[in-house]
Formats: C-alpha cells, structure tokens, sequence
C-alpha cells in the first residue's frame, strides 16, 4: 500500500490520500502528518488510519480547512475534492516548523540535562540564567 501511495502522491502532490483496507480509512509520510495535526490521531510506521465511521467527521474537517484529497478503493478514485485555495501546501509549512521548534527545544532540553547530569553545580547557573531571563 506504500508503493502505491508513493506512486500516486507523485502526481497528487497538493492532496492528502487516502487508501481503504479493510474497515479502515489509512494515509502514510506527510498526510499522515496533517491528519495528526487536525485530529491528533497516533502516527504508527508512517502511517495513520482511522475507521470507516469516522469519514463524515474528517470529511467535513477537510472541506472546513480547504484541503485537497483523494480516497481510494482498490484500484479506483472513490472520492476527490479539491479546492482553488488548497490550503494543503500552507498546513504543511506550518507542520513543518511546529516540528523544527519541537526538535531545537528538545535539543536544548537534553543539553541542559546532559549539564546537569554531569556536574550538579550546573543546575544553580542555569537556574540563575534562566531566572535572569
């Protein structure tokens, strides 16, 4: 299903895919990454499914945020919407830069633990640069 979603998102690219199987809904990489976004669902392996219950709901969020998607079933195109401003592109950026900060402040997090860990004394100078602030 992974080659599929690859072989298709090269001539979607502004559309978040879906692929049926079974009772479930799943999209991988970056799609995966927006639906995380919009309905805090778990990312497992790249990907991201949800049941087949839910469709109403991120349907209507989809068409709420303007984003561009494709389902499909087997072989075929069971449903496509696409919107003249697709806001895919621009949610994406902002997931993206979400997850820069993510990353730098977890960095530095860990840089400070690794400080502290290393000589206790560290603790009462980085409290007193931080209080400073």
């Amino acid at each position: 299903m992974k080659n599929e979603y690859q072989k298709l998102k090269n001539d979607y690219i502004n559309y978040v895919l879906f692929f049926k199987s079974g009772n479930f809904y799943v999209s991988f990489f970056k799609d995966a990454e927006v639906l995380k976004k919009l309905f805090d669902y778990k990312i497992i392996n790249d990907r991201v499914g949800f049941p087949l219950s839910s469709l109403n709901k991120v349907l209507n969020k989809l068409d709420n945020e303007k984003i561009n998607y494709i389902f499909i079933e087997g072989q075929e195109i069971a449903n496509k919407k696409e919107f003249k401003a697709n806001r895919y592109q621009e949610l994406l950026r902002k997931i993206d830069k979400e997850n820069y900060h993510n990353l730098l402040n977890k960095t530095l997090l860990d840089r400070i633990e690794y400080l502290i860990n290393y000589d206790n004394s560290n603790y009462d100078k980085i409290r007193k640069f931080i209080d400073e602030l």
